[in-house]
């Protein structure tokens, strides 16, 4: 069993995401759901891919290296639905990098993931 966490957590990590895959992963196991769709799920109802950039300092340099137009993080901003008078760099950053840490979750192999999450249960329950 604890050599399926650990190949389970190995296909999570691949992602580059920051996430902290283990700590999601043991609860996601006891509520029995057995695949990616259901992780993603997971991990967004707790905010688990929601990155938060503090201090002006952080956010400049994160924006200067991601989105040195702000076009993309300007965009986003827009999505949510905040107005320029509620923006600051630090939000704008925390929103990027959140859209970059899901689409790096994105990468996930599927496959992979599913079929280990069931030989997890099928072990579990036998």
């Amino acid at each position: 069993m604890k050599e399926l966490k650990k190949e389970l957590l190995s296909v999570l990590e691949k992602t580059g995401c920051e996430c902290d895959y283990a700590k999601y992963l043991q609860y996601f196991v006891i509520t029995k759901n057995t695949n990616i769709d259901d992780f993603r799920e997971y991990l967004e109802y707790n905010n688990a891919l929601i990155v938060e950039i503090v201090y002006y300092s952080t956010a400049i340099e994160y924006l200067k290296e991601n989105d040195p137009s702000l076009s993309n993080s300007l965009e986003l901003a827009a999505e949510y639905g905040y107005t320029t008078e509620n923006l600051n760099s630090e939000i704008l950053a925390s929103l990027l990098a959140s859209q970059k840490e899901k689409e790096l979750f994105e990468g996930v192999d599927e496959n992979g993931f599913n079929e280990l999450i069931t030989e997890y249960f099928k072990r579990r329950l036998s």
